[in-house]
């Protein structure tokens, strides 16, 4: 099948993306043991991470968020994009639960928060001082892994993010690669090997419990 490092799941597709073309292979899943491939759509800018939202599939990547459509016979359509300002790399993002808002990390560029609520115009809202490689948004919460540090952020006012807290590792661990929610608890893995566990309080101050 090739060589990819991001995918994003949307009903019976799979859309596979290198991480360094524009082009990207679309993958029926009505087998999900032998995958087949349907054809290769050019999204116009370098993919990356990408999510299922609705009805639609979200790509962000090198400068660009964008809202895809696909359907039934695999057509893959780009329903509307926006530019990521200064054309930095969108390292991850996550939807807000309740509200049409994405909130794409940037690394040392911010949190660039977008609005959806129309899917052919998505529109960049503000973008929020902090050092954002990997993001997590539950309920009114916006958790953000940086290159040494995590924060919480609170999302109430979906369109402005707030800080709330923040704290450091014990252990040496920096540049998260990947960050998930569990009751209360986000565990962060780290390039260099480690896996963190933060705690979550209802006030949103974040914690460091736990590391490996």
């Amino acid at each position: 099948y090739g060589m990819y490092l991001y995918f994003g799941i949307y009903g019976d597709w799979l859309l596979a993306m290198p991480g360094i073309y524009t082009e990207v292979k679309l993958y029926s899943l009505a087998d999900p043991c032998h995958p087949q491939l349907v054809g290769t759509h050019d999204l116009g800018f370098v993919a990356g991470p990408a999510k299922a939202w609705g009805d639609y599939l979200l790509v962000a990547g090198q400068g660009k968020f964008a809202v895809l459509s696909i359907a039934d016979d695999g057509t893959v359509q780009t329903v509307g994009s926006v530019d990521v300002p200064g054309g930095v790399l969108v390292m991850s993002f996550d939807v807000h639960g309740l509200a049409p808002y994405a909130y794409l990390g940037c690394g040392s560029a911010g949190i660039v928060v977008v609005d959806l609520t129309d899917p052919a115009s998505p529109t960049v809202v503000t973008t929020v001082d902090a050092d954002a490689r990997q993001l997590v948004a539950v309920g009114n919460r916006l958790f953000v892994a940086g290159a040494d540090k995590v924060a919480v952020f609170s999302i109430s006012n979906p369109a402005a993010p707030t800080f709330l807290s923040e704290c450091s590792p014990p252990t040496k661990a920096h540049v998260p690669v990947g960050a998930a929610y569990l009751s209360s608890y986000v565990r962060v893995a780290w390039v260099n090997g480690y896996v963190e566990t933060y705690r979550i309080s209802q006030t949103g101050q974040v914690e460091w419990v736990a590391g490996i």
